[in-house]
């Protein structure tokens, strides 16, 4: 019976060697690795700007219940100095 080298495996017409196989393997175990690492990073990135958003969306908030609030003052204002000025066009045209 003729010898068999263990370090050939035919796949179709091709014959590859053992170890480019083993090397084949590691090179897609490291890109996978790299994958898996990636997904991670992109993970803590993406936890990082949701946390980023909700504080930006509670600053706003906060800053929209100020604005309103002012808006609400300045109305409030106005109305005084209008009837103040409604006042003095009284009193000046009964004066007068």
């Amino acid at each position: 019976m003729p010898e068999v080298d263990k370090n050939i495996v035919i796949f179709g017409a091709e014959v590859v060697s053992e170890d480019i196989i083993w090397e084949q393997f590691s090179r897609l175990e490291d890109k996978v690795s790299e994958l898996i690492s990636t997904c991670q990073t992109l993970e803590e990135e993406k936890a990082d700007l949701i946390s980023r958003l909700a504080e930006t969306e509670r600053i706003l908030g906060e800053r929209d219940t100020e604005n309103k609030r002012l808006l609400e003052e300045r109305t409030a204002i106005r109305s005084k100095i209008d009837n103040v000025l409604l006042k003095l066009e009284g009193v000046s045209s009964t004066s007068g």
